[in-house]
């Protein structure tokens, strides 16, 4: 990993409380942790089969310099996107990069059938 690659800014974002949505029902509410740079790695789009369901996944890999206190519960923020995190992947502990798999949110409502169309 050469340090030039990180040349995207990310925003971690930890749950922060509930609010209320105009239809009254209660929202997961987050707050800003940090902004950090980051490798991006694409691998988007990939097909697999679970439980006889075809499924699609748009899963992204940011590689960060190493940070403590991330969590499974935090999302990034990288372009007006909203991503969950999938997977925190330190490298071995040697402390020097982190790897983040995350799964791009999806809206409310447009929940993907089982074969991959909305």
């Amino acid at each position: 990993m050469n340090a030039g690659d990180l040349r995207h800014l990310i925003t971690f974002q930890e749950p922060d409380g509930t609010a209320t949505d105009d239809e009254g029902n209660a929202v997961l509410v987050y707050k800003k942790v940090c902004d950090t740079m980051a490798a991006i790695k694409d691998v988007s789009g990939r097909d697999f089969y679970e439980a006889a369901a075809h499924q699609m996944e748009n899963i992204v890999t940011f590689t960060i310099r190493w940070r403590n206190g991330l969590r499974n519960d935090m999302q990034i923020v990288y372009g007006g996107t909203v991503y969950d995190i999938v997977q925190i992947n330190h490298l071995g502990y040697r402390r020097d990069w982190t790897q983040i798999k995350v799964r791009i949110r999806q809206p409310q409502g447009s929940e993907v059938s089982a074969h991959g169309y909305l």
